[in-house]
C-alpha cells in the first residue's frame, strides 16, 4: 500500500493472479471502497486482455515453441503463484467491476463495432493516476518524433498557441488498433482527459461520432489519416481540438 492505494507492483500482481490468498483478501477490501485503484485494476486487467489478442497475430514455429518447452521445462518459477480456479476470478472480476462503476463500464461496452468499443477501453486505460504515458512531454518536437520508426505513417502537431483555449498535450503513447500500430495522444482539455488516435484512413473504419454512458468518440478524417478523440468531455470541445489537429496535417 502506498499514501493509501495500492500500489503498481501490487495491482500488476493481482492481474496477473500472483497474491497470496491473505494479500488477495486485503486488495479486495482495499477495492470495495477506493474507486480510483479499482479502475487501476480494471485498466490492468484490460491491458493484459489486449496484450493477449495482439500476441494472437503471432504464430510460434514448430522449432521456436519446442525451443521454448526444453527451456522452460524442468524449471521452477520463484514468483510466488496462487493457482485461482475459475470461478474465483469470475468472483474478484465481479467485484472489481461493481467498485468502477460497472454499469459505466458496462455501457462503454455495448456498442456493435468491436473498433469503437477498443478506443474507449484504450482510453479508459490511460484515465488511473498510476498510468504514465510512454512519452510524457508538452513539447511537440519531442513527442512527434518520439513516434518515428515506430509507426507505418507520419503525422504533424500544431503549436501549442494554435490549440483551443485550456487544451494542453501532455503526452503519448503507441498503441494497436484492430491489430495495427497507431498513436493515442494524450491532451488535458479544461480539466479533462482526452485520447486522441491518428490512424491510416483505411486501417479502420468507425462512425462520426458514438455517445457511451457520458462518454464520447468523435471521428474526422484528415488527408490519409483518420483522428479519433475520445473524452467525457464536451462534444464540441472534441471536434475543436481535431480541427486544429486537422489544419495542422494539410
Amino acid at each position: 500500500m502506498s499514501a493509501g492505494h495500492l500500489t503498481p507492483a501490487t495491482i500488476a500482481a493481482f492481474a496477473d493472479h500472483e497474491l497470496a490468498a491473505q494479500e488477495i483478501a486485503a486488495a479486495q477490501e482495499h477495492l470495495a471502497a477506493c474507486h480510483a485503484c479499482a479502475l487501476a485494476v480494471l485498466s490492468a486487467t484490460q491491458l493484459k486482455a489486449a496484450t493477449a489478442r495482439a500476441a494472437q497475430r503471432y504464430t510460434l514455429s514448430p522449432e521456436m515453441r519446442a525451443r521454448l518447452v526444453a527451456t522452460t521445462r524442468g524449471r521452477t518459477s520463484s514468483a510466488r503463484t496462487v493457482p485461482m480456479r475459475m470461478y474465483t476470478w469470475a468472483a474478484l472480476a465481479a467485484l472489481i467491476l461493481l467498485a468502477v462503476s460497472v454499469l459505466q463500464w458496462r455501457g462503454l461496452r455495448s456498442t456493435a463495432s468491436p473498433t469503437v468499443a477498443e478506443l474507449f477501453d484504450q482510453h479508459l486505460a490511460v484515465l488511473p493516476e498510476t498510468s504514465t504515458p510512454q512519452v510524457l512531454s508538452s513539447d511537440r518536437h519531442t513527442v512527434k518524433p518520439w513516434f518515428q520508426g515506430k509507426l507505418p505513417y507520419s503525422f504533424n502537431l500544431p503549436e501549442p498557441a494554435d490549440l483551443p483555449a485550456e487544451t494542453v498535450l501532455q503526452g503519448a503513447d503507441l498503441t494497436y488498433i484492430g491489430g495495427k500500430p497507431a498513436a493515442q495522444l494524450l491532451f488535458l482539455v479544461r480539466k479533462h482527459h482526452v485520447s486522441v488516435f491518428v490512424t491510416q484512413r483505411d486501417a479502420i473504419v468507425l462512425p462520426p461520432s458514438q455517445d457511451r454512458n457520458g462518454f464520447h468518440l468523435v471521428s474526422v478524417q484528415a488527408g490519409a489519416l483518420t483522428l479519433t478523440a475520445v473524452s467525457d468531455t464536451a462534444e464540441a470541445e472534441l471536434r475543436a481540438v481535431l480541427t486544429v489537429l486537422g489544419h495542422a496535417q494539410s
